[in-house]
């Protein structure tokens, strides 16, 4: 109602030869899409944001009329979202493909397997439910997933009719958990007959190709939809409910194999060095690692698993590893490291005292740890007797400074006057 009021109030009235009801229909469903993606977009991950980009775009200007006032209203309101959302975007520096299912042709079936090889390891799946269900030799309407930077291989996926009606239940199991299913869902519904489907966990958008209304967290209505979601978390079994028959839809399963960058270390003090351990893991089956690439911050570089590096100065540095798997995944990360100060021990020069005065020595550095040669804990000493005087002074930071300073002690001059002597008048 609203876009026919804006459009009514623009052109003078309602012309159906202008305007023909079919037109109207089709903006009417561009414009929800529209906004279903911004809602979502709100949801998402920073690393979807250029698939939310690619989507949103793509859905505007699939419509058909290009200079209609609607589709400037549509443009309007995608900029003001986008300029909403922007100050909010951290970028991640992870880049990977997705895995996707391989199926085999096993009939008209309520149990159906399929597997996932991700760098030579397989996940066997089990998909089941409580309808029979059958195999198209291709995804229908493939080139409506053009727009998603990997999608599957157009090959042989399930078909299913959601044809248990209400209680409709559609269950894919993996053999181990894995992190961020990934679901692909092609046709549907119709217009005629939209389909709602219920999840058992949470999703976000990864991909609207048009007619997906994501109507909660948990739901999706399809009226020739075409869309990809992503369940984060790690999980096992994933369910879908349906309630409505239709003719058919096509639905896939992958994974995201993207690679987590970690190394540890210990902060250390100047002359020290300092130890990298890489920590590198993979969200679901073990990536082999083809590369390290290391940078310390000062300049110099490392390509080796877990370098050592000796700074030559303290200070704060930025430590920076991208790690490369087999697979064609990279991860970066980047953590800033520390090198401590040594404390400065400077007892001065060596002290000359006269014989029953005390010397102060003060190794200055407070809240630091103390050994005397002596034996003393305290920050000061005042020794009486000649002799070399060492001090160890350790920091909060466990970093150590040394000094040694000589204490020599002069004994009084010896005054002789001689005897009393008398004087005569």
């Amino acid at each position: 109602m609203l876009l026919f009021q804006y459009h009514v109030a623009n052109n003078g009235g309602f012309n159906p030869d202008f305007y023909p009801f079919s037109h109207w229909r089709k903006e009417r469903r561009a414009f929800f899409n529209i906004f279903s993606l911004l809602f979502n977009f709100g949801k998402e991950t920073s690393t979807n944001f250029f698939l939310f980009m690619f989507s949103a775009f793509r859905t505007i200007l699939k419509m058909e009329w290009i200079h209609s006032p609607i589709k400037k209203l549509f443009l309007y309101f995608f900029l003001l979202g986008l300029i909403q959302f922007l100050p909010s975007l951290s970028f991640s520096q992870t880049t990977c493909n997705f895995i996707w299912a391989t199926w085999t042709n096993q009939g008209t079936t309520n149990n159906a397997t399929a597997t996932l090889n991700a760098n030579g390891q397989t996940i066997n799946m089990n998909m089941t439910a409580n309808y029979n269900f059958g195999f198209t030799p291709s995804i229908f309407s493939y080139g409506s997933f053009s727009g998603f930077p990997f999608p599957p291989p157009n090959t042989l996926v399930p078909r299913t009719d959601w044809a248990a009606g209400p209680g409709g239940q559609t269950t894919m199991c993996f053999s181990t958990s894995v992190a961020n299913p990934v679901l692909l869902l092609s046709s549907i519904g119709n217009p005629s007959t939209p389909v709602t489907l219920t999840f058992s966990m949470p999703y976000v958008v990864l991909y609207n190709g048009g007619g997906c209304t994501f109507t909660t967290t948990t739901s999706i209505l399809g009226q020739e939809g075409y869309c990809i979601i992503e369940f984060p978390g790690t999980f096992t079994c994933v369910t879908i409910n349906s309630s409505t028959p239709e003719y058919y839809s096509n639905l896939t399963w992958g994974i995201r194999n993207p690679l987590t960058a970690g190394f540890t270390f210990s902060n250390v003090c100047q002359g020290d060095s300092m130890s990298f351990s890489s920590a590198t893991s993979s969200i679901n089956l073990p990536s082999i690692i083809t590369g390290y690439d290391w940078n310390f911050g000062d300049g110099t570089t490392s390509v080796v698993a877990d370098p050592t590096h000796l700074y030559s100065l303290p200070g704060n540095y930025n430590v920076r590893l991208v790690v490369i798997s087999s697979n064609g995944c990279n991860d970066t990360l980047i953590q800033s490291v520390t090198v401590y100060s040594n404390p400065v021990v400077n007892l001065g020069p060596d002290v000359n005292i006269c014989q029953g005065n005390a010397a102060n020595l003060n190794a200055g550095n407070p809240g630091s740890t103390y050994l005397w040669s002596t034996g003393s804990g305290l920050q000061q000493i005042s020794p009486t007797t000649a002799g070399s005087y060492s001090v160890l002074v350790t920091s909060v930071n466990n970093c150590i400074g040394r000094d040694t300073i000589q204490v020599n002690v002069n004994p009084y001059p010896v005054v002789n006057l001689g005897p009393d002597v008398a004087l005569c008048q």
